[in-house]
């Protein structure tokens, strides 16, 4: 078992792009491309830095409102190299409630996928007293919102990471970053009360990655589907985390679809985490 992690460690990308560079460490259905580890960590890297560039600071909090794909992956890492916090959001809700997370968590950037750019912009447009927020014209939905939050398409992050492999950018100087700093904010589902924030640090993930990964016995050879939504604990820890902490391959879908997903099922996945 070559591939049993030195444990402790929460950067598992930089790990085996050094001990295995040429493993493959994913694939995104949506968009038909595959990575490398050696591949994943140079995103990872080349991403790091354009957030820095971005004015990106530790403590920020950089939001997400997408679909899933390896890019969200990306830039969750990349955010924890900066010391800043990741915080994917539940594209089901409604923009009154969107907005509600938005207020609370204040974001210095939300990335929103093209699906969902109009639910963002209007969550974070001016409320009316009953709390329904009220629809943005045109030009509002391309101005950045009064409180300082910039509003990005993802596909900006996606075009400057695709960019930088033709040309690479200068490498970010490290930052020491406490394993005991948050790194992600995931949202309740607000089922039994209003949605909470919980706080998730870099260790939290890692020791949550490594004990589904010794539960599901996973190895290098194992390879985990993820169709699970990156806003909840399943598709981003089980699904994704887990297989890195592994040198597994985790292979992601936008959505689950029962005939896709039985597709999927079908072709070499190993190990499936879903609600029955």
């Amino acid at each position: 078992m070559d591939t049993l992690l030195p444990y402790p460690t929460t950067d598992f990308i930089k790990h085996w792009a050094t001990e295995h560079p040429d493993r493959t460490a994913c694939c995104d259905t949506g968009l038909t491309e595959t990575w490398t580890y050696a591949e994943l960590e140079g995103d990872v890297s080349a991403a790091a830095a354009h957030l820095a560039e971005q004015g990106v600071q530790a403590g920020d909090r950089v939001a997400v409102l997408a679909r899933n794909s390896v890019y969200l992956v990306i830039l969750q890492h990349a955010l924890m190299r900066l010391g800043a916090i990741f915080v994917p959001l539940n594209w089901r809700l409604s923009r009154p409630e969107l907005a509600k997370l938005i207020a609370d968590c204040s974001p210095t950037i939300i990335y929103t996928d093209r699906t969902h750019q109009g639910g963002s912009s209007t969550a974070m447009s001016t409320t009316t007293d009953s709390g329904s927020a009220t629809a943005p014209s045109a030009t509002e939905t391309a101005a950045p919102p009064s409180d300082g939050c910039r509003r990005l398409e993802l596909q900006v992050f996606i075009d400057a990471l695709q960019d930088a492999r033709e040309s690479p950018p200068s490498s970010v100087a490290p930052r020491n970053v406490s394993d005991n700093a948050v790194a992600t904010i995931l949202y309740t589902s607000g089922t039994s009360g209003k949605p909470k924030g919980v706080v998730m640090t870099r260790s939290t993930m890692s020791c949550t990655a490594a004990n589904f990964s010794g539960l599901g016995s996973l190895d290098q050879s194992s390879k985990l589907l993820c169709d699970a939504p990156m806003f909840h604990v399943i598709g981003l820890v089980v699904a994704v985390w887990a297989p890195l902490s592994s040198c597994a391959v985790f292979v992601v879908s936008p959505r689950f679809d029962p005939a896709e997903t039985n597709d999927r099922l079908a072709d070499g996945i190993t190990h499936y985490f879903c609600v029955p």
